[in-house]
């Protein structure tokens, strides 16, 4: 009973949004009419202007290719959004913050075309929810 209320109630939406609308008034057609205009708006959606320069998207996928090469982390994480590029290392508060402040020295090369002030942060392996230490990427 429940099936033929359903199917019911179905098709007396597809009629309602049909006639008005425009759209085919077979289900199948409605559907694959509503599935190509999702389809299409997502698409669309993405093909706005991002929300990162290419040269910043460049350099700082250099940065964190740079800092991995040197073997001291395998995890490099950028966040355009916040403008920081957060690194994992195995270390305590006291030398993630001299770390960071080398690290940051030695890759001004690879952050002068950053606009912006952003941000090396260094986390712990451990502890994820907070960064161990910050410095400004020049």
């Amino acid at each position: 009973m429940t099936h033929l209320k359903n199917t019911a109630l179905m098709k007396l939406l597809v009629e309602l949004l049909a006639i008005p609308l425009g759209y085919p008034k077979t289900v199948t057609k409605w559907l694959v009419m509503v599935f190509a205009a999702l389809a299409l708006s997502i698409t669309l959606g993405g093909c706005g202007k991002s929300d990162t320069p290419p040269v910043a998207s460049d350099a700082t996928n250099k940065l964190c290719g740079a800092i991995q090469d040197t073997g001291l982390t395998k995890h490099c994480v950028v966040d355009n959004r916040n403008s920081t590029v957060g690194v994992v290392i195995d270390t305590n508060d006291e030398a993630a913050r001299s770390l960071c402040v080398d690290i940051a020295n030695k890759m001004k090369p690879l952050t002068a075309d950053l606009t912006g002030q952003w941000k090396l942060q260094i986390f712990s392996p451990y502890r994820d929810d907070k960064p161990l230490a910050y410095c400004v990427l020049q």
